[in-house]
């Protein structure tokens, strides 16, 4: 059942309360962050028209119905203001209650929107900032380093123009000409900018200019002492003919700082109304943000219209720097704000919030990066290939971030190749597609696939793949944090859909994947489910994953496990058969993969004779219809796996090595002639075979 969570006054104009079901979700919150209910450390901002107080959070990342009661009857056309459509466009206004209802998932961070109403003619506006908490991610710490870790490696990426909730900016280069960034960052200082501007109007910086003149006595307008004791030393004739010397100093307005003034006004009220003819034709942007866009830039052209700003000429530039700028009230505010917009200050000290793209989304790149980090410095595989440092990353402008993706052309199929180390080369691909259409390797053979995190293991010529999906989302089990069930249906999943084909045209298919895991943002060991009998026994499971050491140790201490195993039985021993297949571990063949094994049969008498000329032969019609077209592909077949040919037969089958680059072709003729081979019809002299030389007596030890 649904209860009021907050509450707020706003003198006698209206009330405000929000509904919603936050039972437990404090609770867990502070379990979370590691403190005790009702510590200090428990309490969040949450920003008023009444000024910022501290409190419990009462906003989490769930549903919430609210509603506005207005008192005063004279009050029309009232919107919940927010620049998301979808945002905005949830709320009603009855002419006495504005309702509607706000969706937190995926949106920790501040939460920012102004109620607006009218009072005749009159705009008025109450602005809050709420703090929504996560009872998954401490948003304080955790939150902020995966944003500073995604902005090191892919600077722009967290930022989104149409986003629920805001977070620091970060770094915002000069080269950034994104209007997203330039947007967001006045719709945080505008209202500063609007006010220093009407106070330079009402207190402006002027130069004031000293004018010499001579005139004669009776148009002198000022007498100075100097003048007076002057004029009464000379004769009366004198008097008339003579010239006094006048001095008057008169504030003038036209002054380089004035200039700079109506320059910065002009140009933000053109990109203004600029800007909101474009987010005009969007649907995802709210009418009444395109509103605010017009309405500021009108106000600022009021403002330009003043007769103050009638005597201030053309801005050609600063030639040195100006003490009044960078000091004088108002003056100080104007310049500032310019800087940040053309991106010339670090808006990392200035405080400044952008919109964030949904915190599932960038805890799955984070996840990604996290790998990459622990496989350049903690296993020393150095710095790899294909990192995207320094890139602008940005999707469409007034594209609703996917909570689920983080969907650009750069970030596509990422792949970092790190260096060879002891034999083993890795590859982190993100994202990575997998669909039906490729002719050889991997595929998905129906339904394309998609994995968050892709790692493959190479040796030799054998690729191990393992896959990590990120999930932002956490279920207990045991009363401990784990990774709900569904996401780990999704790794059977892709581990079954995912597959191998060696070359064109081979209608066998091979599996790829050796295990997959979810990553998802549990609390380190002991408070996370220990997920190890699982992964030991199906190499599926799910593996707890936060900012810090010991955040990550639990990744750390499984990737050690893999990049640690040097065979294909120590990646393989997890791998569970069919049933009704038969598995065998030779210990006279040594390690194999599929693509290494030619598969045979053999009928009544021809296994003695396998074993005594240590020879093996297949019809060359056959063997290309298993792959094996060419003589290149024949030698690079390394083990001969047996069985009986006779229908219901379940004899253990053979497995023989074969000699390295030991196939050739023979006809049937030869094979009779050389190796004794039983003799056919005449017709069959001329059949050409794969003949391949063995090696051992086919005696296996090993598991069925």
């Amino acid at each position: 059942m649904s209860e009021t969570v907050y509450t707020y006054e706003h003198g006698d104009i209206f009330t405000l309360k929000v509904l919603g079901r936050n039972d437990g979700r404090y609770e867990a919150y502070c379990k979370r962050i590691g403190v005790e209910e009702d510590s200090e450390g428990s309490l969040v901002e949450v920003s008023t028209p009444a000024g910022t107080e501290k409190v419990k959070p009462p906003f989490f990342e769930t549903r919430y119905f609210v509603r506005c009661d207005f008192r005063d009857s004279s009050v029309c056309d009232a919107v919940f203001f927010h620049k998301m459509a979808s945002v905005s466009e949830a709320f009603d206004f009855d002419g006495k209650t504005l309702v509607g209802v706000l969706d937190f998932v995926n949106a920790p961070g501040k939460f920012h929107f102004d109620i607006v109403w009218h009072k005749g003619d009159e705009r008025k506006t109450a602005s809050f900032d709420w703090m929504v908490v996560s009872e998954k991610l401490d948003v304080q710490s955790d939150y902020s380093e995966i944003v500073k870790t995604i902005e090191e490696n892919a600077p722009g990426l967290v930022r989104a123009f149409l986003a629920k909730s805001k977070g620091a900016a970060g770094l915002i280069r000069r080269d950034d000409t994104n209007d997203a960034i330039w947007a967001d960052i006045f719709n945080e200082i505008g209202d500063r900018y609007q006010r220093a501007c009407e106070w330079i109007v009402s207190k402006p910086h002027l130069k004031y200019i000293s004018e010499v003149e001579y005139r004669q006595a009776g148009r002198v307008k000022r007498w100075t002492p100097g003048l007076v004791n002057r004029y009464a030393a000379m004769d009366k004739g004198v008097r008339a003919a003579s010239l006094f010397r006048t001095e008057q100093i008169s504030p003038q307005v036209d002054t380089v700082e004035n200039r700079f003034v109506k320059f910065t006004m002009r140009s933000i009220a053109d990109r203004l109304e600029k800007f909101a003819s474009v987010c005009e034709g969007h649907k995802t942007v709210s009418e009444v943000f395109v509103k605010d866009l017009r309405a500021r830039a009108a106000k600022l052209a009021k403002t330009m219209r003043n007769p103050f700003f009638a005597g201030v000429g053309r801005f050609t530039g600063l030639r040195q720097e100006s003490m009044v700028l960078q000091r004088r009230q108002g003056y100080a505010d104007i310049y500032a704000t310019w800087l940040m917009l053309k991106r010339t200050l670090d808006t990392t000290q200035t405080g400044l919030e952008v919109g964030h793209r949904p915190i599932s989304a960038l805890y799955e790149f984070w996840c990604f990066l996290r790998i990459a980090d622990l496989l350049e410095k903690d296993f020393g595989f150095g710095r790899p290939e294909g990192r995207i440092e320094g890139a602008r990353v940005y999707d469409d402008l007034f594209d609703e971030p996917d909570p689920d993706k983080i969907d650009t052309a750069t970030l596509s199929a990422l792949s970092y190749k790190f260096p060879e180390k002891d034999g083993t080369s890795v590859r982190l691909l993100y994202q990575q597609n997998y669909g039906k259409e490729a002719e050889e390797g991997d595929l998905a053979y129906y339904n394309p696939q998609r994995p968050d995190i892709v790692l493959a293991v190479e040796r030799g010529k054998d690729v191990f793949t393992y896959l990590f999906d990120a999930k932002y989302r956490i279920g207990e089990r045991d009363g401990l944090d784990a990774s709900p069930a569904e996401p780990i249906n999704d790794m059977h999943r892709y581990r079954d859909a995912i597959l191998y084909r060696a070359q064109e045209g081979e209608k066998r298919l091979s599996r790829q994947v050796v295990g997959a895991y979810v990553l998802y943002p549990g609390r380190p060991a002991p408070m996370s489910y220990d997920y190890a009998g699982l992964i030991r026994a199906e190499n599926i499971g799910a593996i707890p994953l936060l900012p810090g050491e010991a955040g990550g140790a639990a990744l750390k201490a499984f990737l050690g496990e893999i990049l640690a195993k040097r065979t294909s039985e120590e990646h393989l021993g997890a791998d569970i058969p069919t049933r009704g297949t038969t598995v065998v571990v030779a210990e006279n063949v040594g390690e194999f993969l599929a693509r290494d094994v030619v598969y045979g049969t053999y009928h009544a008498g021809q296994l003695e004779w396998i074993k005594a000329r240590q020879l093996y032969n297949m019809p060359v019609e056959r063997a290309a219809l298993i792959g094996i077209g060419d003589e290149e592909a024949a030698k690079e077949k390394k083990v001969l796996f047996l069985v009986s040919g006779k229908q219901g037969h379940r004899e253990t089958p053979s497995v023989f090595r074969i000699k390295r680059g030991s196939a050739r072709k023979m006809s049937r003729a030869e094979l009779e002639a050389q190796h004794g081979y039983r003799k056919g019809k005449p017709e069959e002299e001329k059949q050409e075979y794969w003949v391949w030389e063995l090696e051992g007596d086919g005696r296996e030890k090993g598991a069925q």
